[in-house]
């Protein structure tokens, strides 16, 4: 356990949600924990496979495009937090397997392959969604990701006909960036539900599917691919597919799109929702289940819808609710008392435009009182490139500052 007055603020999952929560408790939270409670530190330790960021948004143009960058999607986490005290920040490269509530520890497989233990004070889960395909979410270390993209890219190339499986966000988007780079492809989507984008109103999921079919992309609903010969998802060949309909195709490339869910293998059961997410207070994002002083954010809450705001707008309540209750003295089991609400959407959202640490830490500063989550109402489907012109740009030539001007392509409201 850590030291009596050491509190080790571990957080698990060290991407969008995870160091976006890092950065602004290094930078809001801590400082005022530490002038209210002098004699005590606050460290935060970051739990993550990889060593490095991954800017996903950009996944869908990465294996389209032959001309895209790779390495400017993968960002070295170090640098982003080389400037911290070295008593306030520890990197612990490696996988969570469990978590013991009593005493309050997490086992760790390191990248060795040998565990550890890791204690912690407060504990925040932000270990995502895991995907088929880790052309979309990391599967271990970023450069299994960047060696199955840049194989796929090469596959796209020479591909006559190319299969995208999945009609959410990832395949929509992916389909659009294969369309402006491959027009001349014979071009499938499949779509498991009755429409694209399931998740958003059924306007947008039509209006995507107009766009694509006018790019030449056959549109096919209801449909899922039952197995694939060769099985595999990591190197690209020609795969002949089963499909729930009963068919059969054969294509020079298939990308899965599919499987996105919440990664909690390494979560106590009692504290997870039917469908495997943590079961989360919206508003605050306390972990409802769980003992007191842990939490969830991003895709593996029960709150989350999936997108990219509903991380940007929860991440200043998260750690709201962990300045008042680590304040309120919560480890000596006192109830944490809430402030009124503040609704931190608006102000979430236009840091969207900047690279971490700035979602966390230009939005808006932690004063003390609770501050609540709102989940947006809006409903975007950005979707880079339908034979537009380049209308997102995702990086400057700084590659610590990037995606500067993003700009939506497509409003499908």
């Amino acid at each position: 356990m850590a030291s009596s007055n050491t509190h080790n603020i571990v957080i698990v999952g060290g991407n969008f949600s995870g160091v976006s929560v890092a950065h602004y408790l290094l930078r809001h939270t801590i400082p005022k924990l530490e002038a209210v409670n002098k004699s005590t530190t606050y460290k935060v330790t970051l739990i993550t496979p990889s060593t490095h960021f991954f800017w996903k948004i950009a996944a869908p143009r990465a294996v389209a495009d032959p001309k895209f960058d790779l390495d400017k999607i993968f960002l070295p986490i170090a640098d982003g937090f080389k400037d911290y005290p070295s008593d306030h920040y520890a990197f612990v490269q490696g996988t969570a397997t469990s978590i013991s509530p009593d005493p309050r520890t997490i086992t760790v497989t390191l990248e060795s392959s040998s565990d550890t233990t890791v204690a912690y004070s407060t504990l925040i889960i932000a270990s995502g969604a895991k995907s088929t395909s880790p052309l979309w979410a990391f599967h271990g270390a970023h450069t299994l990701t960047a060696s199955v993209l840049s194989k796929y890219r090469d596959a796209l190339r020479s591909a006559k006909t190319i299969l995208v499986a999945g009609g959410g966000a990832a395949g929509v988007e992916t389909a659009g960036e294969i369309a402006a780079c491959y027009p001349h492809a014979q071009k499938t989507i499949l779509s498991g539900a009755s429409r694209l984008l399931p998740r958003l109103r059924p306007a947008i999921g039509k209006a995507a599917e107009q766009h694509l079919l006018a790019l030449g992309f056959e549109v096919v609903h209801d449909t899922k691919v039952t197995s694939s010969a060769p099985p595999g998802t990591e190197t690209p060949t020609r795969t002949t597919l089963a499909l729930s309909d009963g068919t059969t195709r054969t294509v020079d490339a298939y990308l899965d799109a599919t499987g996105a869910t919440p990664n909690t293998a390494f979560v106590p059961q009692a504290w997870l929702s039917p469908h495997g997410h943590v079961l989360t207070d919206a508003p605050t994002l306390r972990a409802t289940a769980a003992p007191r002083g842990v939490y969830a954010i991003g895709d593996v809450a029960s709150y989350s819808r999936g997108s990219t705001f509903d991380i940007i707008d929860a991440v200043a309540p998260l750690c709201s609710s962990v300045l008042v209750d680590l304040s309120a003295g919560v480890d000596a089991g006192a109830d944490p008392a809430p402030a009124a609400a503040v609704d931190a959407q608006n102000r979430m959202r236009a840091a969207y435009s900047s690279w971490w640490p700035g979602w966390a830490v230009k939005a808006q500063d932690a004063k003390g009182a609770q501050r609540f989550y709102k989940q947006g109402t809006a409903e975007m489907q950005v979707v880079p490139c339908l034979n537009l012109p380049s209308s997102v740009t995702y990086f400057t030539n700084q590659s610590v500052t990037f995606a500067r001007s993003l700009k939506p392509s497509v409003s499908l409201n």
